[in-house]
């Protein structure tokens, strides 16, 4: 378990390097298209050490490791080597608990995320192929929106 003082350093990093993201994206499948929403957290920065850092404080060998060097596709005029640790569903959801007491500026987006990724926990399932009920689809678009909102003014 992280110490208060690891816990408030993580998130000061979080506050300036992470990002929190509602995503909607189409998935194709044998019986036809559909909408698909994820969330995704993630904190990006030119120093590994301090992304693994973070990494090892708030999710411990979980997440995805990202690294763009200078020239690539995607990151024409990098000067540096850029490193992003990437968490996606129960990972993000994990991360954005641990994050909430000690975080300032990004405190409502990660409100916004938690309520987000609660959408998943319905008392029964819908099963396979079955659409998702109106309402939680209009909640997942109406938490993106405002996901989108909130980095606008932050």
């Amino acid at each position: 378990m992280a110490s208060e003082t690891e816990l408030s350093w993580a998130s000061g990093i979080f506050d300036g390097e992470g990002h929190v993201g509602i995503h909607q994206h189409k998935i194709q499948k044998s019986y036809g298209t559909y909408i698909a929403w994820r969330i995704q957290v993630t904190v990006a920065n030119t120093h590994l050490p301090t992304v693994l850092r973070f990494q090892e404080i708030v999710c411990p060998g979980q997440g995805y490791l990202d690294v763009q060097h200078p020239g690539e596709p995607g990151s024409p005029k990098r000067r540096q080597t850029l490193y992003t640790i990437r968490l996606y569903a129960e990972q993000a959801a994990a991360a954005l608990d641990v994050l909430l007491p000690w975080t300032f500026t990004k405190r409502e987006q990660i409100k916004v995320g938690i309520a987000f990724r609660k959408t998943f926990e319905r008392k029964r399932s819908t099963g396979r192929n079955t659409p998702l009920p109106k309402d939680v689809v209009e909640k997942r678009a109406a938490l993106a929106q405002e996901c989108r909102a909130l980095k606008l003014c932050s």
